[in-house]
């Protein structure tokens, strides 16, 4: 299957964000900077898209 740099891109900052939001003490507002999103709102909208939950609801749960 054919994956675009962009798609790339994506999945390279989805496993980052995973790793940051599970592994750190860092809040989301932190996370988003962290992965040069231009805000917050922004980087929960990505997140939500790709992942299908929130930061918080990522960070709260046990699923990797």
């Amino acid at each position: 299957m054919y994956k675009s740099p962009r798609d790339i891109i994506h999945q390279v900052l989805v496993v980052e964000a995973r790793m940051l939001l599970r592994n750190s003490n860092s809040n989301v507002n932190e996370v988003a900077s962290q992965l040069k999103f231009s805000d917050q709102a922004s980087f929960i909208k990505f997140l939500k898209k790709h992942v299908g939950k929130s930061p918080l609801e990522y960070k709260g749960s046990d699923l990797y």
